[in-house]
């Protein structure tokens, strides 16, 4: 759940992270090694809640002085620009990887709206790697960036099933009931799952009145 200790012990172990500064140490950092492209944003934190951009050094340094007041548990991350992912991936009891279902963000607001299922090899090496490294158990989430030039860039894990589950299961993979069946030692059901489903996330209002009269509201009539 820390954002600094994941960034920098997946580091050690030789997993490519995004070069991450915590801020009370940003002030020290020579201006040349900064990425000009930054994001801030809290140690602990979800649903893009305190989330800040710059574009160079000088800009973050302000940054980080408006934020030491107001946000002081805040990271400095290189900005890596691409495609992201939310990745699907469930661990035995035992560590091995049982699954990983790759979706793609098209579109995304605090949590995901739009995404899709994409059998990615690079992406699923890349996460056996950070597996590897963690020897966790259990269903996780984790979050990427695909950059221009192809590499994968895990910038957030989440020690839970993500927002886009029902994707995950709607494509074949019952990530829930797999990690159950593998707790109690029962049978699994299919780790099979189908590349280029689709979800589209939606919300709808539905207002009733308690009378039979009917209610304006502009041009809506209830």
């Amino acid at each position: 759940l820390d954002k600094y200790k994941l960034n920098k012990f997946l580091q050690k172990k030789g997993v490519n992270v995004p070069e991450t500064w915590h801020i009370r140490d940003f002030e020290k950092i020579d201006e040349n090694s900064i990425a000009k492209s930054l994001i801030a944003k809290p140690i602990f934190g979800r649903g893009s809640r305190g989330v800040y951009f710059s574009d160079s050094a000088e800009e973050a340094r302000h940054l980080a002085k408006y934020l030491s007041l107001k946000q002081p548990n805040t990271i400095f991350q290189e900005l890596i620009r691409g495609v992201e992912y939310t990745v699907s991936m469930v661990c035995s009891k035992s560590g091995k990887v049982l699954e990983i279902v790759p979706k793609r963000v098209v579109d995304k607001r605090g949590i995901t709206i739009e995404a899709v299922t994409e059998k990615n090899p690079s992406i699923d090496e890349y996460c056996r790697q950070i597996q590897d490294a963690l020897s966790a158990t259990g269903p996780m989430n984790i979050q990427l960036m695909m950059s221009e030039e192809g590499i994968p860039y895990v910038f957030e894990i989440n020690p839970r099933v993500s927002t886009t589950t029902i994707l995950t299961i709607i494509a074949g993979f019952d990530e829930i009931d797999v990690a159950i069946s593998d707790y109690f030692d029962e049978e699994m059901g299919s780790l099979e799952w189908a590349d280029g489903v689709r979800l589209y996330r939606a919300w709808n209002n539905y207002f009733t009145a308690s009378n039979e009269k009917s209610i304006h509201v502009g041009k809506t009539i209830l």
